[in-house]
C-alpha cells in the first residue's frame, strides 16, 4: 500500500496547508500585524495578530488551498523567557485553534496546533521550534476511511528580516506511517515591531 502514501503526500505537498508563518517574538502593546503567505502551490494564508500586553499576542487567522477548503483559527503567543538587548535570544509558546471547511459529509475534527519557538536576532529574526499538531487535511483518507484523529509533530524554521519578509519551512512527522511531510512557504509581514 505504499502508493496510497505516496499518492496522499502528493495530494498534501500540492494542495493541501499552509504553513502557520511564525516567529518567536511577540509586538508591543497596541500594536497590530498582519502576514500574508503562499506555499506551493495553492495555499494562501492571511493572519492578524495584536499585541496585548507586550509579551502577549493574540490574533486571528485563515488559510485557503485548492481543492477548495478553508482552515479558520485563533491564535495566540506568549513570551516565556527572553535575554539580551533587543532581545538577542527569546523562547515563545504559541497556539492555534481552529475549524476547516470545505468538505462534504463527515465533520472533520478540529485543527491545533502548539509549539515552542526559539528564536535568535542579529540583522534578522532566525526562529526553530516545534510541537504538536492536529489538522484534519494531513490525515483524511481519500479511499473511504475518512478523517482520523491523528496527532503529528511538527518541527519549524524560519527566518523574518525587518523588511517584513518571513521564510518558513515546516516538517511534519507522521508516527505512525513513518513518512515526513516537508513544506515552505513564504510570507510578508506589515505593522508589529521592527525585527
Amino acid at each position: 500500500m505504499k502508493w496510497e502514501y505516496l499518492l496522499a503526500s502528493v495530494i498534501i505537498v500540492t494542495s493541501g496547508c499552509a504553513v502557520p508563518f511564525q516567529y518567536a517574538e511577540t509586538i508591543n502593546r497596541g500594536q497590530a500585524e498582519l502576514i500574508v503567505g503562499y506555499s506551493p502551490f495553492a495555499n494562501f494564508s492571511f493572519r492578524s495578530n495584536f499585541g496585548i500586553t507586550g509579551i502577549t499576542d493574540l490574533g486571528f487567522g485563515f488559510d485557503f488551498s485548492y481543492p477548495p477548503n478553508a482552515n479558520s483559527f485563533l491564535f495566540g503567543r506568549q513570551k516565556i523567557f527572553s535575554y539580551g538587548r533587543y532581545p538577542n535570544f527569546s523562547l515563545v509558546a504559541t497556539g492555534s485553534y481552529g475549524k476547516i471547511y470545505g468538505f462534504e459529509g463527515e465533520q472533520p475534527p478540529p485543527y491545533y496546533q502548539y509549539n515552542l519557538l526559539a528564536g535568535f536576532k542579529s540583522s534578522s529574526l532566525l526562529t526553530i521550534g516545534g510541537g504538536i499538531l492536529q489538522d484534519p487535511r494531513y490525515s483524511f483518507d481519500p479511499f473511504g476511511g475518512g478523517f482520523r484523529e491523528e496527532i503529528f509533530y511538527n518541527i519549524l524554521f524560519g527566518v523574518a528580516n525587518k523588511k517584513g519578509v518571513i521564510f518558513q519551512m515546516q516538517g511534519i512527522v507522521d508516527m505512525k506511517s513513518k513518512r515526513i511531510i516537508a513544506n515552505f512557504g513564504i510570507g510578508l509581514r506589515k505593522g508589529g515591531k521592527d525585527k
